[in-house]
C-alpha cells in the first residue's frame, strides 16, 4: 500500500519495532521463494552440489593438490537457477544494458519485486515515496569478466553502470523511482546483516517510510574462489561441517534475499502481511586479532549483549540463534564460546534453547548469508519448527558442548516451549572483522474476517496481468499449479490478486462461478488458448485510459431485459426499485411488475413502458459500474438515452429524469401508428436528394448510417430507389416515428409538463446529441426535451467530437449493444482507434455479461473495485510473477574460453594473455592421470611426445589449422611429474622467429626442458607408402603386446596401461614393425594431433632391436635427447602403423626414422633422425637424480621477485 510522507515527520528512536512484511530469494536447491527455501532446510536437504560446467570447467581449474597455482581446491558449490536469465522489458531496461548488467542486479531486481509481492505491495503506489534501498555485496565477478580483456573493445555506455558495486541499490532505487537513501554495503560475509541494522536505523529516525534490505552474491568466474581456496577458506570434500570434529572449512554458495521492512505500527495500521518483528540490530569490529581473518569472540558477546539489551530481552528467555556457522576450526568454536555465554545468562535449566547454521544447508553465500540465517530464523518462528543442522557427528573437542546452555538439533525439532512471544537472534560476521546481529520477535496477527461482495453467490473475477504479451500464458500456468495443491481460501487468494498485486500493461480477467470453473479455464490458458473475447482489445497507454459512458436510445430492448440481474444484482436491485417509486407516483402501473411478467403478458413492446424501462436498466446498470469502481470521463447518450446520460452527469435528479421519461415515453405513445422509421447506409448529405416533404432524417449515427422517419408508402417509395441503387436500407420494428414531423401533436403538453424540472451544471463533460456538442447543464430544460424529441440525433457529430479529444474506450448501457458500429465507423472515418464493450446483450446471461464486460475493462487497463466484484478476503501468499526467462550475457571470447576449458589444451592449458604468446602449460597427473603411467624405475616422466604435442597444439592456435613441422627439437631437460604438486610449465612461442621453448618455474628459478622450432609446410605425401606384408614377412623375431611390455618392464620402463599401445611388434635386419592400438583404459578423444600415449609407443620401436638381440641383459635404458624433424597430420583416432628405420646403432645411442600410416600403408606421421641416448645406470637402479643430471646443462635467466608467505591463521 501507498505510504504517507508525513510519517517521517518522527523523532528518532532506535528501539522502534520494524516489520518484516515482504520477503523474496533465490538459494540454492531451486528455491526461488521463501517457502521452497523452508521446504529444503526443514527436510534437511544438502542443496551442495559439483559445480556445474555453467559457472567454470572443473577438469580445468580444480585440483585436488591445493599447492597447485591457480587452482582450486573445491570442485562443490551451492548454486541458483537461471542467473543467466532475466527479463529486461519487465524492468524498463533495454536488452542491450541488460546485456552489460551484473546478473547480481538482475537477480537483486528480481526478489526486490517478489519481497514487495510478497509483502502486498504495489510498486507503482510507491514510485517518489521515502523508500531506503540497503544492499549488501562482496564479490563481482562479472566485473572481472568485463575488464579482463586487454583490447577493451566489449566495454560500453552500459559497462559502469552494468558492473559497479553502487548499483546493487542504485539499480533497484532508480528501477522503482524510491527516493529514500540508497546504499551499497560490502562488509563481506556480514553484509546483508549490516545492511538490515542500516535500514532499520532509516526507518528509525524516519529518513524511510519503508525499506528494503539484502545481499546477493553469484558466482560467475572462478578467480574468487581460487583466492578463497588459496586462503584456506574452502572445504575440500564439498560438506560444511559446522561445529563439527571434522570442519575444514565452508563451501561457496550463491544467493539472493530481500527483505521489505516497515515500522511495526505503519506496517499494522496498513493492513500489511507480518512474517516477524525485528526487535534490535547492531554493528561492532573485532578490531586488532591475531590475524585480520581470526575472530574476536569478546567482540561477538559484546555486540549480542549490547543488541538484547536494546531489544529489551533478557537473553536467557532466547529460544533459538542462528549462528554464523562456517564449519572453520578455528571460527566455530570462538563462535559457540561467544554465543554459549551469551545464553547461560539468566538462564533457567528448564529453558531450552537451540543453535544451528545454514550453511550446512546450502553453503556459505558470503554477501547474502546474514539473509539466508534471517530467513532461516522467520520460518523458523512462523512455522515454530527448528530445522536440522547437517553433518553434525562428532562435536568438535574444543566446544564445550557438555556445559553449553544450547543444544544442536540434527533432526527436525519442534520449537521449545516459552513464555510471551518466541525470540530468535541471528548471527552474520565479516571476514574483515565486522560482526552484525539482528533479534526478531514473533507476531501474533490479528484475525481478519472475510467481507463476501454484495453478490455472494455470484460470479468472480480472477485477475491476471502481464509485462509481456505471453506473460498471462505463464501466470496462469503458475496459478493452476498453485490451485491445485494450495489450501489457501480461493476468497483470500482473489482479494490478494485484487487489490495487493501489481495490474500489469497485459491483462485477461476470468469470470468464473467456482474453483472447478476456475481451473479449467486456467489450464485452457495456460495450454497457450487464446484469451476470451476480452483478448481482441488491447490494454490501453495510462493516458488512454479515459471512459466514454454511451447510453443507448430506442431498439436494443426486449421482454426479459434486466429481469436476472433484478434478482441477483442488490445494487441494480435498490435503482429499479427508487425509479419504480418515482414512476409509480406518475403512472397507474408499476415499473417492476411490468419488467417480471412473463413473455405472454409483457408490454415492453409500447413505447409508455420501452423508454421507462430503457431508463431504469441504463441507471441501474450505471449504479453497477459505479459500485464495480468504473465511473466515466465523458458521457453522451442517443435519443432517449440522454434522460439516463444526463443524470449521471449531475445535471437531473433522479426524481427529474424519471419525469421526464414517463412523460415523454407517454406522449410520444400517443403519437404510435402515425409514420414509420427505416435505417439506411448513407450520409445524411448522400441520402438528402431521397428525401421529401412527408420523409426526413431522424438520426445520423455515423458518417455512413442515418434513420429516415416519415409516412409509411412515402418510406417505401425510397426503399424501392435505394435498393435498385444497391444502397443498404431497412425498415425498423417501431410504432412511434420519432424525431418528425408528427411528433409536434405533443409539443405543448410535453413543454408543460416538464416545465418544472431542474437542470443543474454538469459534474461530468457531458456531450448532446441535439447540438452534436459539450453541453453544460442548465440549458437542458423543458424546451431542450422538445428539441430532443423532435430534431434529429446527431450522434455522430458528438461522437466526432469526443474522439477528436482523444477518447478511445466505450462503455454502451443499455439492455442490447446497438451503437458499437457507428462509433467504430466514426472513429475509423477520423483515423482513430476505438472500442466499445457492452453491459448487457439480448437473451444472453445478464450477470455473465455484466462480469465480463468488467474484465473487458480490466482488461483495457481500467482498475475495478474488487472488493465490490470479490469481496474482501485475508492476504495471502500466492506465485511470484513469472518473469520472462531470456539469456543476456556478454563475455569477452577469450575469457569465456578460459572460464569453460573450451579452448584449454589437454597439455599447452591458456595463454596468460592475449598479448603474449605464452601458455600456462598444464601437466598434472590429478587432471590427466594417464601421464601417471608414463614411468622409468618408478618415477613419473612428462612424455617427449607431450611436448611435441604442446607444440602443434600452440601453432594451431597462433596460425590456424594447417600443416606444421618441428625441427631441431631438442630435450634438454627431464620434466619430473607426481601426484602431490604438478609443476609450473610454461610454452613460450617467439612469434617473429617461430622458435619455441618449454620451461618450468620452480622455488624462484627456470628451467628449460624443450627447445625448437616450427614452421607451416604446403600439405602433400610426406612418404611413399609402406608395404606392410613385405616388412611383416622379413621379419626375423616377433612379440605380442604382453610379452613385449613385460620384456620392457625388465629394464626400467614401467609404462601403465595407458602407455601400452603396441599390440604387436616385428623386428627386421635394420628396422621394427608396430601395430599401434588405443589402449582400452584410456580415454579416447579428440583434442590431440595425435594422443601423446600412441605417438609415446612409436617411440618405444627404436629399444625393441636392442631388446631382441643377443646382448639384451647389456641394454641400458635410452630416453629421447633430440628429434631433428616432425612432421604430423592429424590422425582419426584408429588404429595404425608404425614402421621404424635404424640409422645408427651403438652402446650410447639408437637413431632411426618413423614411419607412421594407416592400414593401407599411406603415411600421415614422419619423424626424422630420432636420437634415443643411453642413461647410464651406475648405481642399483634409475633415479631422478640419475635421468636428471644426464640431461642437465645450466641456463642462466632472470629470476622473478619472491613471493610474500602468508601467516595468517585463517578463521572465519
Amino acid at each position: 500500500m501507498a505510504i504517507e510522507n508525513e510519517r517521517s515527520v518522527r523523532p528518532a528512536n532506535d528501539t522502534l519495532p520494524i516489520a518484516i512484511i515482504g520477503m523474496g530469494c533465490r538459494s540454492p536447491g531451486h528455491a526461488n521463494s521463501p517457502e521452497l527455501f523452508w521446504e529444503n532446510i526443514k527436510h534437511g536437504v544438502d542443496c551442495i552440489i559439483e559445480t556445474p560446467e555453467s559457472r567454470w570447467n572443473i577438469g580445468t581449474h580444480y585440483s585436488s593438490v591445493k599447492a597447485n597455482k591457480g587452482k582450486l581446491s573445491s570442485k562443490w558449490g551451492g548454486y541458483i537457477d537461471d542467473i543467466d536469465k532475466f527479463d529486461p522489458a519487465f524492468f524498463g531496461i533495454t536488452p542491450r544494458e541488460a546485456e552489460a548488467m551484473d546478473p547480481q542486479q538482475r537477480k537483486l531486481l528480481e526478489v526486490t519485486w517478489e519481497a514487495l509481492e510478497d509483502g502486498g505491495q504495489k510498486p507503482s503506489e510507491l514510485a517518489g515515496e521515502s523508500v531506503g534501498v540497503f544492499m549488501g555485496g562482496f564479490t563481482l565477478d562479472y566485473k572481472i569478466m568485463q575488464f579482463t580483456n586487454p583490447d577493451f573493445d566489449n566495454i560500453d555506455a552500459h559497462t559502469a553502470t552494468g558492473v559497479m558495486m553502487t548499483m546493487l541499490s542504485n539499480r533497484i532505487s532508480h528501477t522503482f523511482d524510491f527516493n529514500g537513501p540508497s546504499m551499497s554495503i560490502d562488509t563481506a560475509c556480514s553484509s546483508s546483516i549490516v545492511a538490515l541494522d542500516m535500514a532499520c536505523k532509516s526507518l528509525q529516525t524516519g529518513a524511510s517510510n519503508m525499506a528494503l534490505a539484502g545481499g546477493v552474491l553469484l558466482h560467475l568466474a572462478p578467480q574468487y574462489t581460487v583466492s578463497e581456496s588459496k586462503g584456506g577458506f574452502l572445504s575440500p570434500t564439498g560438506f560444511s561441517h559446522a561445529f563439527d570434529d571434522s570442519a575444514n572449512g565452508y563451501v561457496r554458495a550463491e544467493g539472493a534475499g530481500v527483505v521489505v521492512l516497515k515500522r511495526l505500527d505503519d506496517a499494522i495500521k496498513d493492513g500489511d502481511p507480518i512474517h516477524a518483528v525485528i526487535l534490535a540490530t547492531g554493528v561492532n569490529q573485532d578490531g586488532k586479532t591475531q590475524g585480520i581473518t581470526v575472530p574476536n569472540g569478546d567482540a561477538q558477546l559484546r555486540l549480542m549483549k549490547e543488541t538484547y539489551a536494546k531489544a529489551n530481552i533478557d537473553p536467557g528467555k532466547v529460544q533459538y540463534i542462528e549462528t554464523h556457522g562456517t564449519g572453520t576450526p578455528v571460527g566455530d568454536p570462538i563462535e559457540a564460546k561467544s554465543v554459549g555465554t551469551l545464553l547461560g545468562i539468566n538462564r533457567n535449566q528448564d529453558d531450552k534453547c537451540y543453535i544451528g547454521s545454514v550453511k550446512t544447508n546450502i553453503g556459505h553465500t558470503e554477501a547474502a548469508a546474514g539473509m539466508a540465517g534471517l530467513f532461516k530464523a522467520v520460518k523458523a518462528i512462523q512455522n515454530k519448527q527448528i530445522p536440522p543442522h547437517l553433518h553434525l557427528k562428532s562435536i568438535n573437542p574444543k566446544i564445550d558442548y557438555a556445559n553449553a546452555p544450547y543444544e544442536i538439533p540434527t533432526k527436525l525439532t519442534p520449537w521449545p516451549k516459552h513464555e510471551g512471544l518466541a525470540v530468535a537472534g541471528v548471527n552474520s560476521f565479516g571476514f574483515g572483522g565486522t560482526n552484525s546481529h539482528a533479534v526478531i520477535q514473533e507476531f501474533v496477527a490479528p484475525e481478519v474476517t472475510s467481507i463476501p461482495p454484495a453478490n455472494e453467490n455470484g460470479l468472480k473475477l480472477y485477475p491476471l496481468s502481464a509485462r509481456d504479451q505471453h506473460g498471462i500464458h505463464r501466470f496462469a500456468k503458475a496459478h493452476n499449479e498453485f490451485l491445485q495443491d494450495s489450501d489457501a481460501s480461493l476468497n483470500d487468494i482473489i482479494y490478494t490478486l485484487g487489490e495487493r498485486r501489481e495490474h500489469h500493461q497485459y491483462r485477461h480477467a476470468i469470470c468464473f462461478k467456482n474453483a472447478v470453473d476456475l481451473q479449467q479455464q486456467l489450464q485452457t490458458l495456460s495450454h497457450g488458448a487464446e484469451f476470451a473475447a476480452a483478448s481482441t482489445l488491447r490494454t490501453l497507454r495510462k493516458d488512454e485510459q479515459k471512459l466514454v459512458w454511451v447510453f443507448t436510445g430506442m431498439g436494443p430492448q426486449w421482454w426479459a431485459m434486466g429481469r436476472e440481474l433484478y434478482q441477483s444484482e442488490p445494487t441494480f436491485k435498490a435503482m429499479i426499485d427508487e425509479c419504480d417509486s418515482y414512476m409509480s407516483a406518475l403512472t397507474d402501473w408499476s415499473l417492476v411488475d411490468e419488467m417480471l411478467a412473463d413473455e405472454s403478458a409483457s408490454n415492453m413492446q409500447y413505447t409508455w413502458l420501452v423508454q421507462t424501462a430503457n431508463f431504469a436498466v441504463q441507471v441501474a446498470l450505471a449504479a453497477m459500474w459505479r459500485q464495480h469502481g468504473i465511473s466515466p470521463d465523458v458521457i453522451v447518450g442517443h435519443s432517449t438515452g440522454e434522460a439516463a446520460a444526463f443524470y449521471e452527469a449531475g445535471v437531473y435528479s433522479l426524481k427529474d429524469a424519471c419525469t421526464i421519461v414517463v412523460h415523454r415515453s407517454r406522449l410520444q405513445h400517443q403519437c404510435r401508428n402515425t409514420g414509420k422509421m427505416m435505417a439506411v447506409g448513407l450520409s445524411d448529405s448522400d441520402v438528402t436528394p431521397y428525401l421529401n416533404d412527408q420523409v426526413e432524417v431522424a438520426a445520423v449515427n455515423s458518417p455512413n448510417s442515418v434513420t429516415l422517419a416519415g409516412e409509411e408508402n412515402a418510406l417505401h417509395s425510397i426503399e424501392a430507389q435505394l435498393s435498385e441503387a444497391g444502397v443498404f436500407c431497412k425498415f425498423l420494428r417501431v410504432e412511434v416515428p420519432h424525431h418528425s414531423q408528427f411528433m409536434e401533436p405533443i409539443k405543448a403538453e410535453l413543454l408543460e409538463c416538464l416545465a418544472g424540472i431542474q437542470a443543474n451544471t454538469a459534474h461530468t463533460p457531458l456531450y448532446s446529441t441535439v447540438t452534436g456538442t459539450l453541453a453544460e447543464g442548465p440549458e437542458l430544460d423543458a424546451n431542450y426535451w422538445w428539441l430532443n424529441v423532435r430534431q434529429a440525433v446527431r450522434f455522430v457529430d458528438a461522437t466526432r467530437a469526443i474522439l477528436q479529444q482523444g477518447y478511445q474506450a466505450f462503455l454502451e448501457l443499455g439492455p442490447h449493444p446497438v451503437l458499437g458500429a457507428s462509433i467504430a465507423e466514426t472513429a475509423e472515418e477520423q483515423s482513430c482507434s476505438s472500442v466499445v464493450v457492452s453491459s448487457m446483450r439480448r437473451k444472453s446471461d445478464e450477470q455473465h455479461t455484466f462480469y465480463h464486460a468488467a474484465a473487458q475493462l480490466f482488461g483495457l487497463g481500467f482498475e475495478l473495485n474488487w472488493s465490490a466484484i470479490n469481496g474482501r478476503g485475508k492476504f495471502t501468499t500466492l506465485p511470484t510473477y513469472p518473469f520472462l526467462q531470456e539469456r543476456f550475457w556478454t563475455e569477452p571470447e577469450y575469457f569465456n574460453q578460459v572460464r569453460l576449458g573450451q579452448s584449454n589444451h589437454a597439455f599447452l592449458g591458456r595463454k596468460r594473455s592475449e598479448a603474449e604468446h605464452v601458455w600456462n602449460a598444464v601437466t598434472d597427473t590429478n587432471r590427466d592421470s594417464f601421464l601417471s603411467c608414463h614411468q622409468i624405475q618408478g618415477n613419473t616422466l612428462f612424455p617427449a611426445a607431450g611436448f611435441i604435442e604442446m607444440a602443434y597444439a600452440a601453432a594451431k592456435e597462433t596460425w590456424g589449422n594447417g600443416s606444421y613441422a618441428l625441427d631441431q627439437f631438442v630435450i634438454d631437460k627431464a620434466l619430473f611429474l607426481n601426484n602431490e604438486h604438478a609443476p609450473n610449465v610454461q610454452f613460450i612461442l617467439h612469434h617473429d622467429e617461430p622458435n619455441f621453448k618449454v620451461v618450468s618455474l620452480e622455488d624462484g628459478k627456470t628451467t628449460r626442458h624443450v627447445q625448437g622450432t616450427i614452421r607451416r609446410v604446403q600439405s602433400a605425401n610426406l612418404a611413399e607408402p609402406i608395404d606392410l606384408n613385405t616388412i611383416r614377412s622379413a621379419a626375423t623375431s616377433a612379440q605380442q603386446h604382453d610379452e613385449f611390455y613385460a620384456h620392457l618392464k625388465e629394464f626400467g620402463y614401467e609404462y601403465g596401461p595407458c602407455f601400452r599401445a603396441i599390440e604387436q611388434i616385428w623386428a627386421t635386419d635394420n628396422g621394427v614393425l608396430a601395430k599401434i592400438s588405443w589402449p582400452t583404459q584410456l580415454e579416447r578423444t579428440t583434442q590431440f594431433t595425435l594422443h601423446p600415449s600412441l605417438l609415446d609407443a612409436c617411440f618405444q620401436t627404436l629399444v625393441f632391436t636392442e631388446l631382441a638381440s643377443a646382448n639384451a641383459q647389456q641394454f641400458s635404458i635410452r630416453l629421447p635427447v633430440m628429434l631433428e624433424q616432425i612432421l604430423l597430420c592429424e590422425q582419426n583416432n584408429t588404429d595404425f602403423w608404425c614402421y621404424t628405420q635404424i640409422t645408427h646403432r651403438d652402446d650410447e645411442k639408437t637413431v632411426g626414422d618413423l614411419y607412421l600410416c594407416d592400414e593401407s600403408g599411406q603415411v600421415f606421421g614422419v619423424i626424422k633422425n630420432f636420437i634415443a641416448q643411453s642413461v647410464d645406470s651406475a648405481a642399483s637402479g634409475i633415479t631422478t637424480r640419475t635421468i636428471d643430471s644426464w640431461l642437465y646443462q645450466v641456463n642462466w635467466l632472470a629470476e622473478p621477485e619472491q613471493e610474500i608467505q602468508e601467516t595468517d591463521t585463517l578463521g572465519r
